[in-house]
């Protein structure tokens, strides 16, 4: 992972990314309010148990609502957004959506991946309130 060597609250973060090798159980995101022990992420996911993709909008490891997407590649693009005020909303690429409650508190911004590689082709990072 890669992280912003800010602390940030309440944010839309913006990133993309082309799909590196793509193996079982991989995933790539960005997560917002990473604290060391708490995060609100948005990633893509091979969900191998469910034989399907997902884009996933996630609360710790404790809670995680997913929203199909179509068979994820090797080179493979995706867009992604995230919007933190009372929910924690995540796009993938403009066309689906998942959404759960945020934890919603102040850390870092980081980019990471599992069992997988990327380039993330840009960060963008606003907080949106207090």
């Amino acid at each position: 992972s890669l992280y912003a060597p800010t602390s940030w609250q309440r944010t839309y973060v913006a990133t993309s990314f082309t799909v590196g090798s793509w193996n079982a159980n991989s995933t790539i995101g960005v997560c917002s309010g990473w604290d060391g022990t708490h995060f609100d992420c948005c990633n893509v996911n091979d969900a191998t148990f469910n034989q399907s993709s997902v884009g996933e909008a996630q609360r710790d490891v404790a809670q995680k609502i997913d929203t199909s997407l179509p068979a994820i590649a090797t080179g493979q693009t995706f867009d992604v957004t995230q919007a933190i005020t009372t929910t924690n909303q995540c796009t993938f690429n403009a066309n689906a959506t998942a959404t759960v409650a945020p934890y919603g508190q102040s850390g870092h911004v980081i980019l990471y991946t599992g069992h997988t590689s990327a380039s993330f082709r840009y960060l963008f990072v606003v907080t949106i309130g207090s």
